[in-house]
């Protein structure tokens, strides 16, 4: 079993495969963008992956990076998105999340898919997910979007 799976619940698995099966209408608008946008690194994403004990919308070991797509119920949640945010990066030496509002997604994937490709090619790549430091790189990269991306996807404009 893969170490980020460990002591899963075996009920978390089958919800996590129950989501995979019916994708909410941003979850899929990102991956038929992700599966449509050109991948020269041939990087992978893995949908609603589980990550001690959390369920994350996407996931790129290779990269470390989480990306999580919110809806509505995350305004009423953001605390608990924010200690979600912190465990996961403490406790995976080198991992990211980058988050995303359903109606940037919506309104313009392949925009949020450029954002992403540049915050990938901002990060190190790893050997392996398990690798305790990065094959290139330092690992202390950005990758959260920054105001101008943000305003950019609002405004559909591109990223520069």
């Amino acid at each position: 079993m893969q170490p980020y799976r460990r002591n899963c619940k075996k009920e978390k698995l089958v919800f996590a495969k129950r989501m995979r099966k019916n994708p909410t209408a941003a979850e899929l608008a990102f991956w038929m963008a992700y599966k449509r946008y050109p991948n020269r690194d041939r990087v992978i994403i893995r949908r609603q992956s589980i990550l001690l004990g959390f369920i994350v919308d996407f996931w790129v070991p290779s990269r470390r990076l989480v990306i999580e797509l919110d809806g509505s119920i995350h305004d009423r949640q953001r605390e608990y998105d924010q200690q979600r945010t912190q465990i996961l990066e403490s406790r995976i030496s080198g991992l990211k999340v980058i988050r995303f509002p359903n109606g940037a997604v919506l309104d313009n994937p392949a925009e949020v898919m450029r954002v992403v490709q540049r915050r990938l090619l901002q990060l190190p790549v790893y050997a392996s997910w398990s690798a305790k430091s990065p094959v290139e790189g330092d690992g202390e990269s950005p990758v959260t979007p920054d105001a101008q991306d943000r305003q950019r996807i609002a405004q559909r404009q591109p990223i520069r």
